[in-house]
């Protein structure tokens, strides 16, 4: 039965009360939560950055944000903050097609919970959680760098005063909520020594041919046939 276990259902059932004067059952005396959401989040990002050797290339995913400062004059200005998952590299080619690799994978979020410092206002704040590493590798290795970046628990507990405390039946006038969050980054790297060449690269569009009047509006065809 579709929507029968639900939290609108069991209130029907737990909140009801008799009335004596009317004769039915009426009344919200007790309410009850119970339901569990299990989500799975994957985010993949296939970036190709190309850099000299000896120059830093940068990548990232994510937003920015602009937080508030007092100038030196009293005016406020904002400043620009940018987060998310970025990646910064710096490849050195050596001899043997051989490439010394520096990273430093970076993932920061701001911060839910208020930061004062000490003031009446609550002030912008990030999660950071930043690495670096140099490395010597072969063209077409691979380096993976992952770890646990956040392992999050929280758990309250709310009661009613003094009934919350008998043993036993004190766990019907309290409310017990646990939240447990955790989130894995995996990054792989995979040099490759890029050269030039004189002719031009094929592009997706150079395949593209447009459809003929007959086969657009008799056959439906969004693509032509390619010529032989």
């Amino acid at each position: 039965m579709t929507g029968f276990v639900s939290n609108a259902t069991l209130n029907l059932i737990l909140n009801a009360r008799f009335d004596s004067n009317t004769q039915t059952i009426v009344g919200k005396q007790l309410q009850v939560e119970a339901e569990r959401k299990n989500s799975l989040i994957k985010i993949l990002a296939e970036p190709t950055l190309v850099t000299m050797s000896g120059q830093e290339g940068y990548f990232l995913v994510g937003g920015k944000i602009y937080t508030p400062t007092v100038g030196s004059n009293g005016t406020v200005d904002y400043v620009e903050r940018t987060y998310g998952v970025g990646l910064r590299f710096t490849p050195t080619v050596l001899n043997a097609g051989r490439i010394s690799l520096k990273v430093a994978p970076e993932v920061s979020e701001p911060n839910t919970e208020p930061v004062t410092a000490g003031t009446t206002l609550n002030l912008p704040a990030f999660k950071i959680s930043y690495a670096s590493t140099t490395v010597q590798m072969n063209e077409g290795e691979n380096l993976v760098i992952g770890g646990l970046l956040r392992d999050k628990l929280t758990e309250v507990i709310r009661r009613v005063p003094l009934l919350g405390d008998i043993p036993l039946l004190g766990a019907l006038f309290r409310r017990t909520e646990k939240n447990a969050e955790t989130t894995e980054l995996m990054v792989f790297i995979r040099p490759t020594l890029v050269k030039a060449s004189a002719s031009a690269p094929e592009l997706p569009t150079d395949r593209v041919v447009p459809p003929t009047q007959k086969e657009l509006f008799l056959d439906g065809k969004l693509q032509g046939s390619p010529v032989k």
